[in-house]
């Protein structure tokens, strides 16, 4: 059971994906807008790197990666380059479509913009970043567009109209395509400018490390009747990791409490040893 002292503190509560998670805070000294991470290697997954805080240099621990989930810097890289293979297939789509009007044969590419990998992936991903989803939507004209005129111009080409057929790809080049482009670029740089991790920095009195984290919803008391055993798949996760559940008093919604000293020892674990102005990292 969770000592009875753990429920009359505050509580630092992060966002994890859609999860929540709380620290107690007698171990948070502060939290900070992860900036640079300088990476170290043959480090364990959860250990992303050091930071410099102010002069003190710490690990940095992925709090995402302790919890069994993709980091999301990995998480970042994976959608950056999702959108790089997006956009090439449909400048590959649009040259198979003037090779079939070059050799005057049927175009047998995808002409439906909802089943393309693309159109797959844009129907179902969903984000809370109002740019990101702004951005997104304008994909939406240019994208039907551009898979709309494949039906054009295989009756074009049934017909013998190639010369209208070409200028219809030309034109769909200039304009369309060229407009996705533009947007797969853009989307890209709002990617990774959107990655605001944040860093919590946790202090034992022996040791401080920092803990990346996808956002801090806020510090408070939890409502003391309702800590619980954590539930079964929490428990399984990390032996030690996960020590209670309990729900936030304004809206109801759970939150895994973590140990803050079974986090500290993925850090241990790692052998980085800290200082104020290095870090040295055992072979």
């Amino acid at each position: 059971m969770i000592a009875e002292n753990l429920k009359r503190i505050p509580w630092v509560v992060v966002g994890v994906q859609s999860q929540l998670f709380g620290i107690a805070s007698t171990y948070v000294q502060e939290m900070v807008k992860l900036s640079e991470v300088t990476a170290i290697p043959n480090m364990p997954a959860a250990i992303r790197g050091i930071i410099n805080l102010r002069g003190q240099v710490m690990p940095l621990i992925d709090l995402r990666s302790v919890l069994g989930m993709t980091s999301a810097k990995v998480e970042m890289e994976q959608l950056i380059v999702n959108l790089q293979h997006r956009e090439e297939d449909h400048k590959a789509w649009l040259g198979k479509l003037e090779k079939a009007v070059a050799e005057k044969t049927h175009f047998t590419g995808e002409l439906n913009a909802h089943k393309c990998a693309f159109g797959r992936w844009y129907d179902t991903f969903v984000t809370n970043d109002l740019i990101l989803k702004g951005l997104l939507k304008r994909f939406d004209r240019p994208h039907r567009h551009v898979h709309s005129i494949g039906a054009t111009v295989n009756t074009l080409i049934e017909s013998g109209k190639f010369t209208e057929a070409s200028a219809i790809i030309q034109s769909t080049r200039e304009r369309e395509l060229a407009e996705m482009v533009t947007l797969f670029s853009i989307t890209r740089d709002a990617i990774r400018d959107s990655q605001r991790e944040i860093a919590v920095i946790i202090n034992s009195g022996e040791s401080m490390m920092a803990l990346a984290a996808d956002t801090i919803e806020t510090v408070e008391r939890l409502d003391e009747k309702s800590f619980d055993e954590p539930p079964m798949q929490a428990a399984s996760t990390d032996k030690g990791l996960i020590i209670a559940v309990a729900r936030r008093t304004k809206d109801d919604n759970l939150i895994m409490l973590l140990e803050a000293r079974h986090i500290q020892g993925q850090g241990k674990n790692s052998e980085v040893t800290q200082s104020k102005h290095h870090v040295s990292v055992a072979s």
